[in-house]
């Protein structure tokens, strides 16, 4: 698998971003960075009169299920290893290279699916007529609107599209049609409100039935494609007059349409869209799977402001139980669904790719890079962009999944929550479960319990702001991974409860920031947290940055038994205000012997420390014995150092 991944990227992944080309300090590669933390904390281990294999959380009194991701028990086996792994593995988002293909290969690969070994495909040939009577059409349109020179690209986009409807029906051809009502009937309320014990049923009723694989080849067999829309743009330009069209062929595969340079508007689901220009408005699904014959849509926009908005969601990118692309290529574009939309793979690939403009998302749940059972990825290339959803999304990933949100450059905006009340945690507060979130169907009856998938959220360049209110910024519960990058930009974090590299019931959770003066606000649990043999890991590269926990339990804390919580910033005048570093939870009577272990380590720079002084802290014996230029213990296995 790695070689594959290495032979199809190539050349065209340029080196990773490093210190020095964000902040203008000397070039420090971030392994090596990361190497020093390593080294660091097996010094604190040594304090502590422990030994490395003395970290390891010790799950296995939970039987690994089916769905267990491989990644997800190697890191819990040695915690260590995800401070550097966690980079080598997912840093490769904060690459600059443009193929779509290139960031499916890489999505698949960091699936774990050592399944997926097909090559590549090359992008088909042949002309637009024949491509299209290929489908069978059952009511003719007239290609003489369409532009002579487009139309080689749009033959290879069909084809590419018929093979990739194949591969998908071979996907499922094992289900019976009865199983095909059940699949309609709850697969979309998997997220959204089915209980645990039915969730379990549903995924071994009908996971070994689905070669996923096969969908996750005809996802590419698109990808190929959709990567030659900037020579296709090229063409497009060079035409002189303009039409408006909108053409129609009614397929058994599903409707294709092309329209043409005016104000289009879109009212029924197809299989393919390709509008050319204007400012056109998407009343359908915009390549959402549900509601076509074959499960496959792909609707690509070449030009202009355009309105997105359903009312049903399952759309914008889409892909359930099959493979669903949405691509906008320039404009400012309002995106607006409910669940399961804009990059969403529910037992499929979903997509959603915008190049270009000051662009608006908002959705209710399971989307901006969701997946279930498959991969979504939401990408956006450039722009000022605001993300605003419910909950479970914005690089959210359950079981077999990983959700993607990857923005290039701009000054964005992330929100998530509102919609579902933390009432028995936090009264007046939101679950986001968002922003780089992984999660697992935990359950006291394991026979109703599956493992979590992997969430991501990825940004490569700009001052941004992210705003969770209770569990959110590259955090993971049960048996999953969350993660949260960001390259560049002085960026500021808030949680209220639960998050920024926060691992809960054997999960890991991983935050890290390269560069830039940054701002982190949360009430607690935050700020690399772990709980009840997980792993949380909080690493800040440089900048001059400040922390304000509003209680305790954050900073580098591990709390109930065999928790692991790293937390590293590596330069920069740091300013720390309440929380604790490097502390550690006396275990409960109930947990004798099994405690936590937490390091902290600020490793360079004049740094100001406002430890909190509340009620908890005179009673729990932690005594902010943080400090610059200190080494401390905290409650026998809790270490921090600051020099």
């Amino acid at each position: 698998m790695i070689r594959l991944v290495c032979a199809l990227l190539g050349s065209a992944v340029p080196a990773v971003i490093g210190i020095a080309g964000i902040s203008g300090q000397k070039a420090v590669p971030p392994e090596k960075d990361l190497a020093v933390v390593v080294k660091t904390v097996r010094k604190g281990i040594k304090a502590l009169g422990l030994q490395e294999k003395d970290l390891r959380p010790d799950h296995d009194f939970l039987a690994a299920d089916a769905f267990r991701l491989g990644r997800i028990d190697a890191w819990l086996d040695r915690p260590l290893s995800v401070v550097e792994d966690s980079y080598r593995t997912f840093g490769a988002w904060l690459r600059k290279e443009r193929s779509l293909t290139g960031d499916l290969v890489r999505a698949f690969a960091d699936l774990d699916d050592s399944r997926m070994k097909s090559p590549v495909p090359t992008s088909p040939e042949g002309n637009l007529e024949d491509a299209i009577l290929a489908f069978r059409p059952t009511r003719a349109g007239d290609l003489k609107a369409v532009p002579t020179n487009a139309r080689p690209y749009l033959a290879r986009l069909l084809r590419a599209v018929h093979k990739a409807v194949e591969l998908r029906e071979h996907a499922f051809r094992a289900l019976e049609e009865t199983q095909w009502v059940q699949l309609r009937k709850f697969g979309s309320q998997f997220n959204t409100g089915m209980p645990p014990n039915l969730q379990v049923q549903y995924l071994k009723n009908y996971h070994s039935r689905i070669d996923v694989r096969k969908v996750f080849q005809a996802a590419l067999q698109v990808a190929v494609v959709l990567d030659g829309l900037p020579d296709f743009l090229k063409v497009v330009g060079k035409v002189k007059d303009r039409p408006s069209f909108h053409l129609v062929w009614e397929t058994p595969a599903g409707r294709i349409e092309f329209g043409g340079w005016g104000r289009n508007t879109y009212k029924k689901d197809a299989l393919l869209t390709v509008d050319f220009g204007g400012d056109d408005v998407y009343e359908n699904s915009a390549g959402g799977t549900l509601y076509t014959p074959r499960k496959t849509s792909i609707c690509i926009d070449l030009a202009g402001d355009d309105t997105y908005e359903t009312t049903v969601g399952l759309a914008q990118g889409s892909g359930m139980y099959g493979v669903g692309m949405l691509v906008d290529c320039r404009g400012d574009d309002s995106y607006q669904s409910k669940n399961v939309s804009q990059g969403a793979g529910h037992v499929g690939v979903g997509v959603l790719w915008d190049w270009d403009g000051k662009d608006r998302y908002d959705a209710r749940s399971v989307s901006q890079g969701a997946g279930f059972q498959g991969i979504g990825l939401l990408r956006d290339d450039n722009g000022k962009d605001r993300y605003r959803v419910g909950i479970k999304g914005q690089g959210f990933g359950t079981t077999l999944g990983l959700g993607i949100l990857l923005d290039r450059k701009g000054n964005d905006t992330y929100s998530a929550g509102g919609l579902v009340e933390d009432a028995g945690r936090n009264p007046g507060h939101y679950l986001s479960l968002a922003q780089g979130y992984g999660q697992g169907n935990r359950s006291g009856n394991l026979a109703h319990a599956s493992s979590g998938g992997i969430g991501v959220l990825a940004d490569i360049e700009g001052a941004d702001t992210y705003v969770s209110d209770v569990f959110g910024q590259g955090c993971a519960y049960y048996y999953a991974v969350g993660i949260l990058l960001d390259g560049s930009g002085d960026d500021t974090y808030e949680v209220h409860d639960y998050g920024q590299g926060a691992g809960f019931h054997m999960a890991v959770g991983v935050h890290m920031d390269l560069a830039g003066d940054d701002r982190y606000a949360g009430k607690g649990h935050a700020l690399g947290h772990a709980l009840d043999r997980s792993v949380g890991c909080f690493i800040e590269f440089s900048g001059n940055d400040t922390y304000e926990s509003g209680e305790s339990e954050s900073q580098g804390a591990a709390v109930k038994p065999k928790a692991v919580a790293f937390f590293a910033d590596l330069r920069g005048r740091d300013t720390y205000k309440n929380g604790t570093p490097g502390y550690v939870r006396i275990p409960d009577e109930s947990y004798a012997g099994q405690w936590p272990r937490a390091f902290f380590m600020d490793l360079a720079g004049k740094d100001r420390y406002a430890p909190y002084k509340g009620t908890f802290i005179r009673q729990s014996g932690y005594h902010g014995k943080a400090g610059n230029n200190r080494t401390w213990k905290t409650n026998t296995y809790g270490w921090g150092t600051d020099r």
